[in-house]
């Protein structure tokens, strides 16, 4: 009887590791044939960084944040003299292009594209690594150990004096 139920135990016991490793070989495959290789992430960024329309639409978005956090046409109106407020806006609007067009040629060169891509990369490793870590430990701690305090929780201690 105690050989057959040391059987049983053995054979549940390779049937869980059987699953593990296959689980682990299955996400381990996937992610060197996907995220360790770069090269198509690397393609197709810099594809599509080539598109001269992509380019314009980045030097636009780029010119519109500089433009709404400098709000050059209530400067230029705040600096010329009364007389010449009304070249403001024409100036607002010149400096502007300027900006959008000298961000449209930057976009074009070589080195610029390669930041991109890096950035493109960097992004998309690190949403693998935070949706790994949260599908498995977690983003936060539980509700009660940020009320308690995680120096007490996580340490054991308290970081201030009563």
């Amino acid at each position: 009887m105690t050989s057959h139920r040391t059987r049983t135990i053995v054979a549940a016991i390779l049937g869980v590791l059987t699953v593990i490793v296959l689980t682990v070989t299955l996400t381990a495959t996937w992610a060197r044939a996907t995220v360790v290789r770069s090269e198509p992430i690397t393609r197709m960024a810099s594809d599509t960084l080539a598109q001269p329309e992509v380019q314009a639409g980045i030097a636009t978005w780029i010119t519109e944040q500089i433009a709404g956090s400098v709000d050059l046409e209530v400067r230029l109106t705040d600096t010329l003299p009364d007389s010449l407020d009304h070249l403001a806006p024409v100036l607002a609007n010149g400096a502007n292009t300027f900006v959008e067009g000298t961000i449209t040629r930057a976009l074009g060169t070589d080195v610029v594209q390669g930041v991109l891509v890096t950035i493109v990369l960097s992004g998309t490793v690190a949403l693998v690594a935070f949706l790994i870590v949260k599908y498995t430990v977690g983003l936060r701690v539980s509700e009660e150990a940020e009320r308690e305090g995680l120096d007490i929780t996580s340490h054991g201690e308290a970081a201030y004096e009563s």
